[in-house]
């Protein structure tokens, strides 16, 4: 099992354009192969500032979907 932690720092001019990306890609890395969940965090002190926390079963799997 593998755990990739992507921090995102948005541009408030973006923000709802990379909201929208950040749901996609966690729709599309549902459906991958070796997917097992997949967590978005934000800072309660700064919206632009977050996380998101991925586990895939292998590393190939996670390379795969990137």
């Amino acid at each position: 099992m593998v755990t990739m932690i992507t921090l995102h720092l948005l541009a408030e001019e973006n923000f709802e354009q990379a909201i929208a990306l950040l749901k996609i890609n966690s729709e599309l890395s549902r459906k991958a192969h070796g997917f097992i969940s997949r967590d978005i965090f934000f800072s309660t002190k700064d919206r632009l500032k977050g996380y998101s926390v991925t586990t895939w079963q292998t590393r190939e799997d996670c390379d795969n979907f990137a």
